[in-house]
């Protein structure tokens, strides 16, 4: 400890002993200068010390100071030492106690300082991480340590291969180790002291202990994420070209998902810059599909969500982000800015502690290509994640999790997406409300007919008016075709209004993604005879049994020509015998009764955004397979659902 003694030889002098910021207290002001380097009870000789002594401590403008007015005359020889010596002169005061040495700050030393709000100056360890690697361990201590640390451990069941000061910072100490075992719990001890850089006799002992668990990448971080089942994951590209009409590569969940209560996003980045970080974040559901709660791409339906969110539970291996744990979920909202638009900084809408200046989470969306899917606590001026300028074909976008430490808070304009190796989301639903597709049977008007016995549910559509499937991914309310596993017959129920049909046969393709609406994405064209095919109804005259029908299902354009030379159909009317083009997005999901030479079923006109074609049985009043009739809009309820078993 660095100190400064002042001695006056004369009688009934100020005895002053100053104590430095750095050395023995954390946030004091230094004195500008140091004569002796001693620990603060002194070795200097004397010969003598007889006097009343009254010692204080005292603060100024140069640090914190022991003060003694001393009656003595001081000469050098041999003597005790000083506190020693006062001991011995009047046993009644703790001298001691108001002295500092090697160090350590002593109980009188102690009560003053907190009474100042000074904090003593102290080595810990503050935290030890596993890397995800398993072959790494990070230790952090509260002050840049001595290089005499990188040989200062041990860990029982590892060896310690090697260990580096991280060259920017010397408060970071990393090892490098045998491999570990996942969710194992080790013991860092240190086998040296550990001296802080800056003052050497500020040390953590030996024997000091500091546990940790081996760790791996993923959602196994994430208390809680075993009560969610994964819907789409996406390693995110550092140039994604979505544009106006892609749509992510996201890798799907295998579990069966139908109605949930919450939603969760797991985001993971690693880079030399930050770290390996990762988030957590959970909420009440805000849409029941699926498909909506990835990134909000033109091609995916231009999907917005610009709106808080309620019951949110927050986890994170970043310390600049606040948790919120399960015990907190009555009430914490955050707020999503999800859309593939440009945005402003204006906070028109008065988002707690937003800027009108800097891009967070009170943005204005307008008109532009820019794209957003930000998630945000403002009640804690927190960006939870933010990943930006996805929607323009860019070279990099913006990727973050945490407030950005310089520039705009929400990450916008970083274009840094090229630093990552690792850049991985994942959404979940939680699964307490899901329904196995086994026991998620016809539940609709057809239910009590002979047919919808041993069926489950593939997909559930709520038809829109004005569908754009050409250019987005069919907003399926239920979508279970990743995990119906085998079938052997495909169902059709529809419902318009009061009128509803289920029609029934066997398998045309053994691929569940193709069973929906055929449309670019799915890969579906299908032209061909069915058989066995079952229909019931609530309008007379469509009830069929065993029969042998056709489909058309593609999502092109088509024309009259009976071009599969089908029995009985028109070279002049849309019917149950049509051409197929190779251009165009007309697209027809049409089944017939081939033999009675009427429709059973149509939807058609469903890609660009122009009211739909619907109907059960033949049109009378127009093309038969209902073609150009843009009758969507007259129906208030229109569903479709598949099946298959």
């Amino acid at each position: 400890m660095f100190v400064v003694v002042v001695f006056s030889l004369v009688p009934r002098t100020r005895f002053s002993l100053y104590l430095s910021q750095c050395h023995a207290c954390s946030n004091i002001h230094a004195p500008s200068f140091y004569l002796l380097q001693m620990p603060v009870v002194s070795k200097a000789a004397c010969t003598d010390l007889v006097a009343e002594e009254t010692w204080q401590i005292e603060k100024d403008a140069n640090g914190v100071f022991l003060v003694s007015s001393v009656g003595v005359d001081i000469a050098y020889g041999d003597c005790t030492d000083l506190a020693t010596k006062a001991k011995e002169l009047n046993p009644d005061i703790a001298y001691e106690n108001y002295l500092i040495g090697d160090g350590q700050c002593h109980s009188a030393v102690d009560s003053f300082l907190a009474g100042e709000g000074i904090v003593r100056s102290h080595l810990e360890i503050v935290l030890v991480e596993g890397h995800p690697t398993k072959e790494q361990i990070t230790v952090t201590f509260n002050h840049e340590v001595e290089d005499g640390a990188v040989g200062a451990f041990t860990i029982e069941g590892l060896t310690i291969n090697s260990a580096a000061l991280h060259p920017d910072n010397k408060a970071v100490l990393i090892l490098q180790t045998s491999l570990q075992t996942y969710g194992t719990e080790y013991t860092l001890v240190t086998k040296n002291a550990i001296s802080k850089r800056s003052a050497n006799m500020v040390v953590l002992p030996v024997g000091t202990t500091a546990p940790f668990y081996a760790i791996e990448y993923g959602l196994s971080n994430a208390k809680g994420a075993e009560n969610y089942n994964l819907a789409l994951e996406l390693d995110i590209p550092t140039s994604p070209t979505w544009g106006n009409t892609g749509v992510p590569a996201y890798t799907y969940g295998t579990e069966p998902i139908s109605y949930f209560s919450r939603v969760a996003y797991f985001l993971e980045l690693e880079s030399e810059q930050y770290g390996w970080q990762w988030v957590w974040v959970s909420m009440d559901a805000f849409t029941q599909n699926v498909m909506n709660l990835g990134f909000p791409t033109r091609g995916a339906g231009s999907v917005v969500y610009d709106q808080y969110v309620d019951n949110v539970n927050i986890l994170s291996n970043q310390p600049q982000i606040t948790p919120c744990d399960d015990s907190e979920l009555s009430g914490q909202k955050a707020r999503l800015e999800f859309w593939p638009y440009s945005y402003g900084t204006s906070n028109s809408e008065s988002v707690p502690f937003a800027s009108n200046s800097l891009y967070d989470w009170g943005d204005d969306m307008n008109t532009g290509t820019y794209g957003s899917m930000q998630i945000h606590v403002p009640s804690y001026g927190e960006v939870l994640f933010g990943v930006n300028r996805w929607a323009r074909n860019d070279p990099k976008i913006d990727i973050g999790i945490g407030n950005q430490p310089t520039g705009h808070p929400d990450w916008t304009f970083a274009e840094n997406s090229d630093i990552y190796t690792l850049k991985k989301l994942s959404v979940l639903v939680s699964k307490e409300d899901n329904i196995d597709p086994a026991v998620f049977a016809p539940n609709n008007e057809a239910v009590g007919t002979a047919d919808t016995e041993g069926y489950k549910l593939v997909y559930d559509l709520p038809v829109a008016t004005q569908a754009a499937y050409g250019t987005s991914l069919v907003p399926y309310h239920v979508d279970y075709h990743k995990s119906v596993g085998t079938f052997e017959r495909i169902a059709y129920y529809i419902e318009l209004d009061d009128n509803w049909l289920w029609v029934s046969m066997n398998a045309f393709t053994d691929d569940a993604s193709k069973i929906g609406v055929p449309t670019f994405a799915s890969g579906a064209i299908f032209q061909q005879a069915v058989e066995d095919v079952n229909v019931f109804s609530s309008l007379a005259g469509m009830e069929a049994s065993g029969i042998t029908g056709n489909i058309e299902f593609w999502p092109n354009d088509y024309s009259t020509q009976n071009i599969k030379g089908i029995p009985n159909a028109s070279d002049t009317a849309y019917d149950f015998g049509d051409i197929m083009r190779t251009t165009g997005d007309h697209g027809s999901m049409q089944i017939h009764n081939t033999a009675k030479r009427m429709t059973i079923f149509a939807y058609n006109n469903w890609n660009s955004n122009r009211v739909g074609a619907i109907g059960i049985g033949p049109n009378v009043v127009g093309e038969p397979d209902w073609t150009f009739a843009d009758n969507a809009g007259k129906y208030t309820t229109k569903r479709i659902q598949v099946f298959v078993k």
